[in-house]
């Protein structure tokens, strides 16, 4: 059977039961509404028999079943309420069958943010070769996020060869662009191994969660400084 159309100007009678336990629920942007109705044994010839769903801010939809869902919501909450129709023929006549109105049902919508941020990562050594001062790196990149979405914190990763590693905050300007120098070992740390070997990740979070960069690994040569010299060194 299909469904009436809300936009009709039939000649309403209320003589239908009012739909009951409406309620809501909400998963990221989607309201589902759930409710009870049953259709009475004595009961006119529909041609056409469904319901109306209305919001607070006066949309309307037409739907056949006891369910609806209400998609890609921003943020903030949303009242609903809901009715039978149902279209009929008597004596000639068209009418539209309906309900009284539900009790109302909310839906708050806490998620304004569609996904986790973006995030692209560079990592740089100036010089490629060190003698015995302590390497830093260049991490450069942007976190970018969907719209309606916020950046929060942003953090780097280095870790060495040896396991160990190093965490830090990463400053970001307004635009979530990134120019950052570190020292990716402990500065107290006066050892100089020949060989080092770098593996740096960038990871920027918004309301929808994290997201950490492609691994970006470095493989260095440390100088020898007892080493013979080429006179352009």
């Amino acid at each position: 059977m299909r469904v009436p159309s809300i936009d009709g100007k039939l000649p309403e009678l209320n003589d239908l039961p009012t739909p009951d336990a409406l309620r809501a629920s909400v998963i990221g942007k989607e309201a589902t509404l759930v409710w009870n109705w049953q259709l009475p044994e004595q009961h006119p010839n529909f041609s056409s028999l469904g319901f109306e769903v209305e919001r607070q801010d006066g949309k309307r939809w037409a739907v056949p079943t006891t369910t609806f869902s209400d998609f890609n919501l921003a943020f903030g909450t949303y009242t609903y309420r809901v009715r039978v129709l149902g279209e009929a023929k008597e004596r000639g006549q068209r009418l539209m069958h309906v309900s009284e109105w539900s009790e109302a049902a909310q839906a708050v919508v806490n998620v304004a943010c569609s996904g986790a941020p973006s995030i692209q990562l560079t990592v740089q050594a100036a010089p490629r070769a060190y003698a015995s001062q302590p390497v830093k790196l260049r991490l450069v990149g942007a976190a970018t996020v969907p719209e309606g979405c916020h950046l929060g914190k942003t953090t780097y990763r280095v870790q060495l060869a040896d396991g160990s590693h190093r965490s830090e905050p990463l400053p970001v300007d307004a635009r979530g662009r990134f120019d950052a120098t570190i020292e990716p070992a402990n500065p107290d740390d006066q050892s100089a191994p020949e060989n080092l070997s770098y593996t740096v990740t960038a990871t920027a979070e918004d309301e929808a969660g994290p997201t950490t960069s492609d691994a970006y690994t470095l493989n260095l040569q440390m100088r020898n400084p007892y080493a013979p010299r080429n006179s352009d060194d």
